[in-house]
């Protein structure tokens, strides 16, 4: 078997008890034929069988066969069945169980219809659009909008979203976490735009028509102090009305006729969150976290994601915090943490965290602390060598070559070459492992042409994997979110519109 020829399947064992791959009938209802009902079955009196059906060679109803009293037999197929609790089940003797029914299949004028695709993929377009759109908005006219205090904050954000200046609430955002979405964003929308989904000459924030807030109300006397610079708002009441319809979304024309080859479907009924209706069932008010940066307060949704977080572990705030501490190159700072895994050293790796965009993780860096468990590795790493890109300002490593020193004494190393790694041990000859060996131990199986093209390339991308590295007062961090966003990118570049297309159709 050559490198690129893919184990053969073993062969299935048929089942016991049958020929073949099927299953074999229960030993206590005796031997049947493959053909036909067991021997002296009989069917019931007055139940009708489908027209043209002649019994096999040999049978003959039972005639001390009798229904229980009260038994009525299943309609016919396609017949509406009598409303009220289901008749009883019937027996035949020596079976020691009830007789089976037999439940045809809906017909089809009653089967559900198949799901279109179109709509589903336009849902995901229209969530990406809204992100892009805002966040591109905040990124042209800036200004961030801090607050006194941490009731302000949240003040302002409500009065924000109720007039729909959703520009001016992008601003009430933790800065380090706004700027973060915003290159999100701008990264989606040059894509979505390049891949001819979303109009090039689109207004991207017009999206937010859709969405209408009104009536946000706090509970003032409620307000939670949880650590010197994060306060926990209790949002009691408000509504949130999505207009739901892709007719609005600013789709290229292109994308609009493959996503919805018959026109765009009517839009549904506005979907409306009450806020005091999720207060009620949840038994408390909604949580939103204020966090101080830099003597003003702003609104911060990872904070208020970690605080329910550690609700959900039963931990409170830590009123310490885990100081960033960086490294003082680049590769410095990615070395750092592949050791660090190595090491299980969660500690560490919050230190190397980018305190702007997680300065959350830095917070709550002593729960991490403690929640922690994994046993350390024994390796130690060697030698990283690494390829140097610039991406949208800051450092992206690449992978050329690792070397690890095992506990076991071994050493192992791993060279990029191409689209394949290079494995190569204390001992023996190296080992390549490529694409189409990953797609073939991955067992992939792909009818459709176009993933089957895709689908390497989509591969190759996940290889060359970046690590976004970036620097703070002269020290650098590693960023998972913006390496996170950078993979995103990554694997939509492989797509071209004429990808996109022929995927559409597909799912259509």
């Amino acid at each position: 078997m050559t490198k690129d020829e893919p184990a053969p399947r073993p062969a299935r064992d048929p089942q016991p008890g049958s020929s073949g791959g099927g299953y074999g009938p229960p030993s206590s209802q005796g031997p049947q034929s493959p053909h036909g009902p067991p021997p002296g079955y009989g069917p019931q009196p007055g139940y009708g069988l489908q027209p043209g059906y002649s019994p096999p060679p040999g049978y003959s109803p039972r005639p001390d066969y009798a229904p229980r009293p009260g038994y009525s037999p299943p309609p016919p197929h396609g017949a509406a069945p009598p409303y009220g609790a289901p008749p009883p089940r019937a027996t035949f003797p020596g079976s020691g169980g009830p007789l089976p029914r037999y439940a045809p299949p809906p017909p089809d004028h009653l089967a559900p219809p198949p799901r279109r695709r179109g709509p589903i993929i336009a849902t995901v377009v229209v969530v990406l659009a809204l992100i892009a759109g805002g966040i591109w908005g905040y990124t042209q006219f800036g200004g961030l909008g801090g607050a006194d205090s941490p009731g302000e904050a949240v003040e302002l954000l409500a009065a924000d979203l109720s007039s729909s200046n959703y520009l001016g609430a992008l601003s009430r955002l933790h800065p380090g976490e706004a700027d973060l979405l915003a290159d999100t964003g701008e990264v989606l929308l040059a894509e979505l735009q390049r891949l001819e989904v979303i109009r090039a000459d689109a207004d991207p924030a017009a999206v937010f028509s859709a969405l209408t807030v009104t009536d946000l109300r706090f509970d003032e006397s409620a307000r939670e102090p949880v650590r010197d610079n994060v306060v926990i708002n209790k949002l009691v009441a408000g509504r949130i009305t999505l207009a739901q319809g892709p007719s609005s979304i600013p789709f290229t024309d292109s994308f609009r006729d493959m996503a919805f080859p018959g026109g765009p479907p009517p839009a549904d009924a506005p979907m409306t969150i009450d806020i005091a209706n999720i207060a009620a069932e949840r038994g408390e008010p909604v949580r939103i976290a204020s966090v101080e940066v830099d003597g003003e307060w702003y609104v911060s949704p990872f904070y208020t994601a970690a605080d329910y977080a550690l609700a959900s572990m039963d931990k409170t705030w830590p009123r310490t915090t885990i100081e960033p501490r960086g490294a003082a190159t680049a590769e410095d700072a990615l070395r750092d943490t592949v050791q660090a895994t190595l090491d299980a050293d969660i500690r560490r790796l919050v230190e190397l965290a980018p305190p702007g965009e997680l300065s959350v993780l830095h917070d709550i860096g002593d729960v991490l602390v403690a929640a922690g468990g994994t046993e350390r590795s024994g390796a130690k790493l060697i030698e990283l060598a690494t390829i140097d890109t610039d991406v949208r300002g800051d450092t992206a490593l690449g992978i050329a070559r690792v070397v690890v020193a095992l506990p076991t004494g071994d050493q192992v190393t791993v060279t990029r070459s191409g689209d394949c790694l290079d494995i190569q041990g204390s001992t023996g000859p190296s080992t390549p492992i490529c694409v189409a060996d990953l797609l073939g131990q991955a067992d992939v199986e792909v009818a459709d042409p176009t993933l089957q093209r895709i689908l390497p390339r989509l591969v190759t991308a996940l290889l060359d994997v970046k690590i976004v590295v970036v620097s703070m007062d002269g020290a650098y961090y590693v960023s998972p979110t913006r390496t996170v966003v950078g993979m995103g990118a990554d694997l939509l570049r492989v797509l071209e519109p004429g990808d996109l297309a022929e995927l559409l159709r597909a799912a259509n």
